[in-house]
């Protein structure tokens, strides 16, 4: 079952009516402990890390996996991600020097939020202020987003 359909209410009503279930876990933290785990050969000849976890009612088996493959994966979507969301900040930044673009505080704030919604989480890894002069627009001013 996918994690979008596996909510606690549909597990619930599965254990019910006494129906097994497989499901991707909606668990934002992993609990992977490689010094509990085997090591488990695909059938590419890939090392995959794997943990089984039994719940404190022993009615539930959760399979925590590790692969390093997938662990590069992860990191280099972060970092194209990072790298898109720093050239757009970019953009927004060179607009301020430019004649005819926008410099108003709050439509760049506008323009920030835009930017993060679309940017697949890498935003809230990214501290960004915006310091206006005294008409309430950002005139000539540098690049301020900093990377925390």
């Amino acid at each position: 079952m996918d994690a979008g359909i596996a909510s606690e209410a549909t597990i619930d009503w599965l254990k019910s009516y006494g129906y097994r279930y497989r499901v991707v876990s909606r668990e934002r933290t992993r609990q992977f402990n490689p010094e509990q785990a085997i090591d488990i050969e695909t059938a590419a000849g890939d090392t995959v890390r794997g943990q089984k976890v039994l719940s404190e009612d022993g009615q539930e088996v959760r399979l925590y996996c590790y692969s390093q493959a997938r662990s590069r994966k992860e990191e280099a979507m972060a970092k194209r991600f990072s790298e898109l969301f720093e050239a757009a900040l970019d953009a927004i930044a060179d607009g301020l020097s430019r004649p005819r673009t926008e410099k108003r505080i709050t439509k760049l704030w506008e323009r920030i939020g835009r930017l993060k919604e679309k940017a697949h989480g890498i935003g809230q890894h990214y501290h960004i202020e915006l310091q206006a002069d005294a008409s309430g627009t950002l005139g000539g001013c540098p690049r301020i987003p900093t990377n925390s």
